[in-house]
């Protein structure tokens, strides 16, 4: 540096302790804005070496550390707080004395500074991290050592949550977005969020922890999940998913502009897809999905949080017991646990009139397995049955009922029972569309996996490997019996071509059995989705209030706009001259003769020679 700058640089500084000095005995808005803006000009003039410094470095741990951070303005300590990271960032303060301040900032009751501590932790783990979310390879600022340091940090925040609750909460979030972008994507981490699923006095941190285990409703409900970018409702067509751009491509104009949009989101996909393949992308679905696999003793931790669920509190909430139901149905069915209290403790909520009946019944067809006792699943269909599929309740319920039983006996058919199947076979008759085609899909189900217990005329034809299998049979007993001419022989070949042209068929329509019995496990996990439950083949007609909310609905969006609606009301909207005929006419008689009396020579004379005429007999 020449002398000119280092004179100038020291100036800046002493005046920076002179104001810093100043602002601890009279903290107005005044000093404080100076000091603001003398802290911006630092920041943006950081190719003069004046942010390298030592003695600016020591000057703002120094200021805070000590106590006056409680007494200077919102503003003032998150520029602070922004020279700070920044300086880490830049490696001219350690990254451990960084957190600590970071962590004790998190005292105050400032919303934005608190967001911005939050993204400032998250910066400091994706520095710490050689590969990001999107596979490629980021510049790395922080070592290994310093990442680990970090997540001890971070956990030991998570155990103390119950003296610093604010703390606590901090790291959960910066943890799961850690696992969620890939750059922590380990068993401690999972384990670490798997622990604050037992905070049943800090409710709010246990709801995201189960929250992130469950994934979102999406996945719950089995729809496709897209790429993050196209879960964020932008109007940017960049950030539109491929199927709405090519939807939108066939019905408009096709100019340059569109076309090279098409290509860059197809090019966009296809990178999305082959780094999906390699592993280094994963969806939200398949992030949770590690989470629970992540899991060190899944029996222990399905028994403790049943353990949370029968011993509820009186003032929790249902929503809250919901999440613990579906987190615990869904250990249990990735895992094969045997938590057999679990499937006596649905039988209470399994009832039509119960608040969110459908996703209690997909929990339980969650949480069979082929492990579990038969018996013990056969007790469960009993109850659904008995509830759901009888000829008191609606059509919706039985098919409802009907939709469960057969994702249930999907994931253990053994629990199957010949009286039970024969009786729900039944319902195929019934003239509801819904009814018969889950009683149907039920049959179809039951024909690959138990074909026996059905009625006869159910059973369809007999599968292809057993018709072989006896053919082969029939085949090594003649040969054995007698050698048949060869004219006969001839005979036999046209026949097999014959044979074997039925067998092809009965493999098709097989194949096409299968794949409309095996649909409920489409899932990563194996496990059924809610849209398997809630299936029905022939929608409800919808009322008058239902199909308005839906173009309400559908004109949220738009960019033109209408003209006010009118007004709704019992004497409102109307004119005069409309209400003026729902009068009755001993009402508005005297306006007639009112209108006699301002008619025109010219009018009146032309009604008396019409009046004259008619009385001689004549046409007016």
């Amino acid at each position: 540096m020449f002398p000119d700058e280092i004179k100038e640089t020291t100036e800046k500084l002493q005046q920076f302790q002179q104001q810093l000095e100043l602002i601890k005995i009279v903290p107005n808005d005044k000093n404080s804005t100076n000091l603001d803006d003398m802290i911006i000009s630092f920041l943006k003039s950081s190719h003069q070496s004046l942010d390298k410094s030592p003695i600016f470095v020591e000057l703002l741990i120094n200021y805070l550390n000590g106590p006056h951070t409680s007494i200077i303005s919102s503003n003032l300590r998150l520029q602070f707080t922004i020279a700070l990271v920044r300086l880490t960032m830049h490696k001219r303060i350690n990254l451990n004395i960084s957190m600590d301040l970071l962590v004790k900032l998190l005292k105050y009751k400032d919303k934005a500074l608190r967001k911005f501590i939050i993204n400032s932790i998250c910066l400091f783990i994706r520095s710490c991290c050689t590969r990001g979310k999107t596979g490629k390879k980021q510049k790395r600022l922080f070592s290994g050592k310093d990442s680990s340091l970090l997540k001890q940090k971070l956990f030991a925040l998570l155990q103390n949550a119950e003296n610093d609750l604010i703390c606590a909460r901090v790291a959960q979030m910066v943890l799961i977005h850690a696992y969620l972008k890939q750059f922590w994507q380990d068993e401690k981490v999972a384990n670490a969020l798997a622990e604050c699923v037992f905070f049943d006095k800090i409710q709010r941190m246990q709801i995201c922890a189960m929250r992130f285990f469950l994934g979102s409703t999406k996945n719950e409900q089995g729809e496709d999940e897209e790429s993050d970018s196209s879960d964020d409702s932008e109007i940017d067509t960049k950030n539109k998913p491929l199927r709405e751009l090519m939807q939108q491509h066939k019905y408009t104009k096709k100019t340059r502009k569109r076309k090279k949009q098409l290509e860059e989101a197809k090019k966009r996909a296809g990178r999305d897809k082959k780094a999906t393949k390699r592993g280094d992308k994963l969806t939200r679905s398949q992030c949770n999905l590690e989470a629970i696999r992540s899991i060190y003793d899944p029996q222990k931790f399905s028994d403790r949080l049943f353990g949370l669920l029968v011993g509820h509190r009186r003032n929790e909430k249902y929503v809250v017991r919901l999440l613990q139901i579906s987190l615990c149905a869904r250990v249990i069915g990735i895992h094969k646990l045997q938590t057999l209290g679990f499937y006596s403790y649905l039988h209470r909520y399994l009832q039509p009139k119960q608040k969110e009946v459908t996703r209690l019944l997909l929990y339980a067809a969650q949480a069979c397995h082929e492990f579990v006792p038969s018996d013990i699943v056969e007790q469960l269909v009993r109850v659904i049955a008995q509830n759901f599929v009888t000829d008191r309740n609606s059509e919706e319920a039985i098919t409802v009922g009907l939709n469960t039983i057969r994702e249930i006996y999907a994931n253990c058919p053994d629990a199957a029972n010949e009286g039970m199947v024969r009786d729900l076979a039944e319902y195929k008759h019934i003239r509801n569309k819904n009814v018969s085609v889950a009683a149907h899909s039920l049959i179809v189900l039951l024909r690959s996996k138990k074909p026996h217990l059905l009625h006869h005329k159910d059973r369809g034809r007999p599968p292809p490997k057993q018709k072989r299998l006896d053919e082969e049979e029939e085949e090594a007993d003649e040969e054995e019996a007698e050698d048949e001419a060869a004219a006969d022989e001839s005979m036999e070949d046209d026949d097999d071509t014959t044979e074997e042209n039925d067998e092809e068929e009965m493999e098709e329509n097989s194949k096409e059995e299968d794949e409309k019995a095996e649909e409920s496990s489409t899932a990563l996990d194996g496990l059924p989705r809610l849209k398997n439950i809630e299936h029905f083949s022939k929608k409800r007609k919808q009322t008058k209030e239902e199909r308005m909310e839906q173009v309400r609905s559908g004109r949220e969006d738009r960019a033109t706009t209408y003209a006010k609606p009118k007004k709704r009301g019992p004497h409102v909207g109307r004119t005069n001259r409309e209400l003026a005929k729902r009068k009755n006419f001993k009402m508005v008689q005297h306006k007639l003769r009112g209108k006699n009396r301002h008619r025109s020579f010219r009018d009146r004379q032309l009604s008396l020679r019409a009046y004259l005429l008619r009385q001689q007999g004549k046409k007016a």
